[in-house]
């Protein structure tokens, strides 16, 4: 709403007029004439939304109203107008989680849309005592991150908060609610808490995000992948990216290996770089008996190319992924690990699926991620492996709706 007030001794004539059908003033798409009568009158318009709001696109519109003095140009202005259209919303469903001493939560929310993004909201809930403890972050897919809170507000209890930058709450950063303009929204959205005091904890009751497409397309993006492989063992790889505007993505590899040679899963070799795949998957096979880390670049295209990704491939290491979000894409046949270096989840597990066995406490944590080739059974398996007392749990899904499926806590004759 505006107020406009007449410094004029004679009467006169005020029209308002928006330039988008979308914009209405007074309730009307049609521009409005406000008679003003002498010094001190004055009246109020709205300008609001309607006409063919509509058929407008989701994203972020413009658009803008302009005052115009009818008997002369003093007081001529205009005002700009922003219209948020078709905000999606996204939940973390992993939580609550509780936030431990000296501890680092983490949440996940998996965005499988694909749009360019104009504005990001953050819906945040967190009962703490002493948030001054606090770290809180958000990593987008593309691995850009924003601190929402860094231990600010010292001994004030809990943090209920929509930090929008714009009249909400402000990060405390570094970064801001816009350095994520422009990114493709598909994929990962991690929030981190960690709690860097003793004495007070508290638990991440809800976080979410609300998003706005920019209404534009923007460059496709390709991820970075991380897997792991034996010595001497292929594997085929699994390429990421995401499009905004919908059309098929192109894989496009750009440079080679260095320990390792890289073909078609049917064997075909890589030829010239540049070089297009025939679909998102490539085999690499190390180099006899290298152990190590070894990479290799690619992009994608959808018409438009993306920046370069990169693909570490780790020969013969032995991993420690230690939450649900980092863990490690694993094929069929034995894999080492370790859970030396492997924090406490908490994460639900049900032992009442453990036929036989019992699960009891699970410390030490890795976890692996698994993409079936068909149907049929699956057999995973500790026993005669590990010199200590090991439980499986396997979940079916993403991080943030995974649902328990099966578990094990040591069966009769099983060494592990």
């Amino acid at each position: 709403m505006y107020t406009i007030t007449s410094t004029r001794p004679t009467p006169f004539d005020v029209v308002i007029t928006p330039n988008q059908g979308w914009i209405t003033v007074n309730g009307s798409a049609s521009p409005a004439t406000i008679p003003l009568n002498g010094v001190g009158a004055s009246a109020v318009v709205t300008v609001g939304f309607g006409g063919n709001v509509n058929s407008l696109p989701a994203g972020i519109v413009y658009g803008s109203v302009t005052f115009d003095n009818l008997s002369g140009t003093g007081g001529d202005t205009s005002r700009n107008v922003t219209l948020d259209v078709g905000r999606f919303t996204y939940v973390a469903m992993d939580v609550p989680l509780a936030i431990n001493d000296n501890a680092t939560t983490t949440s996940t929310i998996v965005v499988n849309d694909a749009y360019c993004i104009g504005d990001t909201d953050i819906e945040l809930d967190i009962t703490h005592t002493f948030i001054g403890d606090l770290i809180v972050e958000v990593t987008s897919p593309q691995g850009t991150v924003v601190r929402l809170h860094d231990r600010s507000g010292g001994g004030s209890d809990n943090i209920n908060a929509v930090y929008d930058g714009n009249g909400g709450a402000v990060p405390d950063g570094p970064g801001t609610m816009s350095d994520w303009v422009g990114e493709i929204v598909t994929g990962t959205w991690t929030m981190t808490v960690s709690d860097n005091a003793g004495a007070d904890t508290g638990t991440l009751d809800h976080w979410a995000l609300k998003i706005a497409s920019s209404g534009a397309e923007c460059p496709p993006v390709a991820y970075d992948v991380l897997v792991l492989t034996d010595m001497n063992v292929p594997l085929n790889i699994l390429l990421s990216g995401a499009s905004s505007s919908g059309n098929p993505l192109s894989y496009i590899i750009t440079s080679n290996p260095a320990s390792g040679t890289l073909s078609e899963p049917n064997g075909a070799p890589i030829g010239a770089l540049p070089y297009t795949i025939m679909s998102d998957t490539v085999r690499y096979t190390p180099v006899l008996d290298y152990e190590g880390a070894d990479t290799f670049t690619y992009r994608v295209d959808d018409g438009v190319a993306s920046l370069e990704a990169t693909v570490i491939v780790q020969v013969g290491v032995i991993p420690y992924p230690d939450e649900c979000a980092s863990a490690t894409f694993v094929t069929n046949g034995s894999w080492d690990f370790s859970t030396l270096e492997g924090t406490t989840s908490t994460d639900a597990y049900d032992d009442a699926q453990c036929i036989g066995s019992f699960l009891g406490v699970m410390t030490n944590d890795v976890w692996f991620r698994y993409l079936a080739c068909g149907d049929g059974p699956m057999t995973v398996s500790t026993c005669d492996l590990v010199d200590f007392d090991s439980d499986i749990v396997v979940y079916e899904g993403d991080c943030a709706t995974k649902v328990q499926v099966a578990c094990n806590g040591d069966g009769t004759g099983c060494g592990g």
